[in-house]
């Protein structure tokens, strides 16, 4: 009831916010701030004209050469705003402008009646039907890895950005599974249970490097994580998201915490003008996803205003559906181990053993499959044929590949200009999902667990007790799961001081997440498979039901006690100014500097535990960041940049892991107008989790049977108060990363964009759980792991160290991981007489994945070696090679794209068993084409002049994943087992 109240104020304070708002910008627009400016623009080439202006407002512009090259401006001079300069400058040339408070300016094509867009207006006469548009792409502001917005070209750090475009064109229906797409991206979590244990759950790990180590945001601002140390990328819904931009080096000196392995940073759809629905259809081979969004803006001079919903259903897909997971037997040429390892027994139908390993009465072996097609009790002949086999298939096939799911969310963003210097501006995200997963068969026996059936049971042909191994799927072993997220966000942002601007926002961010679990009661079972009464007597021989329905319905109640919910939740609040400090030879110095404060809670409430879970974390941080502009070049276009430095600092502080300093510098040097370099070198840093530092231990007292090192490997088989879970003393895990780079474009082949990128990224104080082989062996490395009682004489006569008295098995800071590789780009757009072509390329390559987190254990490789378990002494990998390849086409309203993803060969794992079988060297592809349909039935209708529909498909050519030595067949990280999914997308846009 209090979480209600709570969750009913917080929403009715946001909700009066965005009225105030609303009604400020009904209001009857009043003068504007009169921050004046002295211009002096002769009349000449508009792009210079536009660098002048910037210059002399101290205003960031940004435009694409092509839009500006050939026109001419008329002379601007006087005191006027920058937004008045504009005006003039830009009457009659066909352009309209953007105008933020605090951004960048962006001059751009005015795209007509129908797509009106910024607060800028679009003077002098309508372009002519007849004239041929020129084809432009205007270089978006990139806003991850710095607080000074710049231009790609402008970037020191190796950021990438991907346009909703490039969403739409992948096919992909989740945040997650787009960045699944993508080469940085070297593993990925999603789907099925036993990827993570959190069904539908998405997160990404740039360069495989392990799960927590990529820091996620939203607009820029940190998200909560989870008590698994992650934000779930599945509550972001798809059609809120405007564009996503992935920084994969450390980012603390900017964002603090959580960056040791890169960023990203999903940016939301708002300030657009119009209306927009469309509806998705995505089929595959036994399952339909449906989804829909709605979108709707309204922008005026002084603000905006904009509300998108989405909804979005995924079907079940079971194991049983889809290769490698459907098999029922294992290859021939599979060594021994490997089955064993790998293999399942519990099958349908499964396999029936002697309890004392004695042959099975009236067989000549003491194990026999259960043949197919058995009704009602069998004969002992009936297995004369199966003796001394048995039926094995693997476990998954039982599981879903994908569970039922389906997800609603709503983005509402506004914002209104006050004053030219005064802008308030506010969003609220919110979620919500629903998903069934059916995590095992509704009955599975195995023959050590519960799989007796007594000699009376009236369906056993062999007159003794004997040990069964069989599972029924029925309805499936259920378990249902309930998320929802919320993060509502109020901030203020404006001018001062002519040229410096400022923001101020607070957020919230939580979330809700509830797990619960349908098991059935394996002590019911056990009851059944003795019983001798037909009616209450579970048959494990028969091929269909193994027993009544109202039996079956007994064994499986409908909702298990066994239940958890976990509540996360972040509120921050964060103050940035920005402006130039002073004016260098080569330009302005522009500087940052800001402070910010969050409160995270992880609440965690079970209900086998009668005591919740409660931890918290109170951290506040201030910061700084510079540009530097060491040498200049009025002749580029580029702000006139030639040698760029960069430097940024950041101090955290939190009440439990205490104070970091973090701090990174990168330099730019534009050798020309089409060939830069860059380099950056940064400090960065991960916090504990909280569940890793903070609260209750599990405490088992009792003998540990396990060897004591220091005790001559005496067996530990004296009573031990043993301690497993947080560690109260943990430090924060430690790195820094080192990048060179450069980037080409041709002024020759106007199209062509090349860019390449090296990069070296270590982290140390690596937290982890270590064996308690280890904890023995070096206990000078974990201190206070191991307590000893002083040793006795005997013990000092010996050489032995005093018996153990306690033995602390929590986290500790130990162990170094280094990733080294590079990754390149390169797309080239050329116009042909059959349309505008452009071919481009990814590729992502690790040379160097090594880790070394066990005291006296060699480093392990993890260059294209799948090192999935952690009790290998492995903490991630990569492969060594990752790829993209792709050719888009356009021509007026039709367009295409086929992409092929490609996966470099790597050793299976080694888990269950040493094997030299290679996998990958696989490539998917996708297709995706786009027909804007409202070109042609726009004289018909106006209002269908944005229809638009699209057709494509993932995993085209429907490539099945390849057998795998684990517990799944195949690679659940490197693999989809969906198979090819078909698409089909329609819209309209007004």
């Amino acid at each position: 009831m209090i979480r209600s109240l709570r969750c009913t104020r917080m929403a009715l304070l946001w909700a009066t916010a965005v009225l105030v708002m609303l009604s400020l910008a009904l209001q009857p627009a009043t003068a504007q701030s009169s921050d004046r400016h002295h211009f002096d623009i002769p009349a000449g080439d508009l792009g210079k004209a536009l660098t002048l202006l910037g210059q002399q407002a101290e205003r960031e512009i940004v435009f694409p050469a092509e839009i500006a090259r050939g026109k001419r401006s008329v002379a601007v001079q006087g005191d006027l705003t920058a937004k008045e300069a504009l005006d003039r400058l830009l009457a009659g040339s066909g352009l309209t402008y953007r105008l933020n408070p605090t951004g960048p300016v962006v001059v751009e094509a005015s795209p007509g009646p129908l797509g009106e867009r910024g607060s800028g207006k679009t003077q002098g006469p309508p372009a002519t039907t007849a004239a041929k548009p020129v084809p432009t792409t205007l270089e978006e502001v990139i806003v991850t890895g710095s607080r000074i917005p710049t231009t790609a070209a402008q970037q020191v750090q190796p950021v990438r950005s991907y346009t909703r475009e490039d969403i739409e064109n992948s096919g992909q229906t989740s945040v997650g599974e787009f960045l699944n797409t993508l080469p940085d991206v070297s593993t990925f979590v999603a789907n099925s249970t036993y990827e993570l244990g959190l069904p539908g759950a998405q997160t990404v790990q740039l360069h495989g490097l392990p799960i927590g180590t990529t820091l996620t945001l939203l607009d820029g601002r940190r998200l909560e994580s989870s008590i698994y140390g992650f934000f779930d990328l599945s509550k972001i819904p798809l059609a809120a998201v405007e564009r996503i931009e992935i920084l994969p080096v450390g980012a603390s000196a900017i964002y603090g915490a959580d960056g040791l392995g890169g960023a990203v940073n999903t940016i939301l759809r708002k300030d657009f003008n119009g209306f927009e629905v469309n509806a998705t259809l995505d089929h595959a081979s036994g399952v339909n996803n449906p989804s829909g969004n709605l979108a709707w803006g309204k922008r005026w001079e002084r603000g905006s205003v904009s509300l998108v919903g989405s909804y979005q259903a995924t079907g079940e897909l079971l194991g049983a559906q889809r290769e490698p997971a459907s098999l029922t037997s294992l290859p021939a040429n599979l060594p021994a181990s490997t089955v064993s390892a790998i293999a399942n027994y519990s099958c349908a139908p499964g396999n029936v053993y002697s309890v004392d390993g004695s042959n099975l009465p009236g067989l000549s072996s003491p194990e026999a499959a259960i043949p197919a097609g058995i009704t009602g009790r069998p004969t002992v002949g009936q297995f004369a044929a199966t003796a001394g086999k048995q039926n094995l298939c693997n476990a998954f096939q039982y599981q879903d590949i994908t569970p039922h799911s389906q997800r609603e969310g709503a983005l509402l963003s506004a914002h209104y200009n006050l004053t030219e210097s005064v802008d308030l501006f506010t969003d609220v995200l919110f979620s919500h999902g629903y998903l069934r997963n059916q995590v095992a068969p509704r009955i599975s026996v195995s023959q050590s667990f519960g799989g007796t059936i007594a000699a009376n049971n009236p369906y056993n042909p062999f007159g003794q007790d004997v040990n069964v191994s069989f599972a029924y799927l029925g309805a499936g072993e259920p378990a249902f799961e309930s998320t929802s997220v919320i993060r509502p966000m109020i901030g203020m942002r404006g001018s001062i001081f002519s040229a410096w601007h400022y923001e101020a926002t607070v957020y919230l961010s939580r979330d809700r997440l509830s797990d619960v679990g349908a098991s059935p009661d394996s002590q019911l079972i056990s009851d059944a498979l003795a019983s001798s009464d037909p009616a209450t007597a579970l048959n494990p021989f028969a091929s269909g039901a193994p027993g009544t329905p109202q039996l079956l319905s007994s064994l499986s109640p409908a909702v298990d006690n066994a239940s958890v919910v976990f509540y996360d939740r972040t509120v921050s609040a964060q103050g940035i100014l920005r402006g130039p400090v002073l004016q260098l030879p080569a330009g302005a110095l522009q500087a940052v500097i800001g402070s910010e404060y969050s409160q995270t809670k992880q609440d965690t409430t079970e209900s086998f535990n009668p005591l919740p879970i409660n931890l918290h974390r109170n951290a506040y941080a201030v910061f700084s960041e510079a540009r530097i502009p060491l040498l200049s070049d009025r002749k580029q276009s580029q702000g006139g940049e030639r040698l760029t430095l960069t430097l940024a600092g950041r101090y955290d502080h939190s009440n439990d892991y205490g104070g970091k300093a973090t701090w990174q510098g990168g330099l730019l040097w534009r050798a020309s107008e089409t060939l830069s370099f860059s380099g950056s070198y940064g400090l960065s840093y991960q916090a504990p989790l909280l569940s890793q530092i903070s609260g209750p231990p599990s405490v088992f007292i009792g003998p540990l049977f396990i060897p004591d090192p220091l005790r001559g490997n005496q067996l530990i088989d004296y009573s031990v108060n043993f301690q497993s879970g947080p560690n109260s003393t943990l430090k924060p895990e430690t790195g820094n990363s080192l990048t060179l780079g450069l980037q080409y474009s041709s002024r020759a082949l106007p199209g062509l964009h090349t860019s390449l990128t090296w990069y070296d990224v270590k982290i140390t104080n690596y937290i982890g759980i270590e064996q308690l082989g280890t904890l023995l062996t070096y206990p000078n490395l974990f201190p206070g792991a191991v307590i000893r009682a002083p040793p006795t004489p005997q013990d000092q006569q010996q050489g032995f160290a005093g018996v153990i008295t306690q033995l602390n098995d929590d986290f500790y800071n130990f162990g170094d991981i280094r990733v080294a590789g590079f990754d390149a780009d390169m797309s080239y757009a050329v116009d042909t007489r059959v349309g505008r072509f452009t071919p481009s390329l990814a590729i992502a390559n690790i040379y160097k994945w090594v880790s070394a987190v066990t005291p006296g254990s060699p480093q392990i490789d993890g260059v294209s070696k799948a090192t999935n378990s952690i009790f290998g002494g492995g903490v991630g990998w990569s492969p060594r090679w990752k790829g993209t390849a792709a050719l888009a086409w356009n021509r007026g309203p039709l367009s295409m794209n086929l992409a092929g993803r490609y996966l470099g060969p790597y050793l299976d794992d080694q888990e269950f068993v040493p094997n030299t079988h290679k996998i990958g060297n696989t490539w998917i592809f996708d297709f995706n084409a786009r027909y804007h349909a409202g070109q042609a039935l726009a004289r018909a209708n106006p209002w269908l002049a944005g229809a638009y529909v699209g057709l494509g498909a993932v995993n085209l050519l429907n490539k099945t994943p390849p057998l795998s030595y684990t517990t799944a067949w195949y690679d659940i990280q490197e693999y989809n087992i969906r198979g090819r999914y078909l698409h089909l997308d329609m819209g309209l846009r007004f």
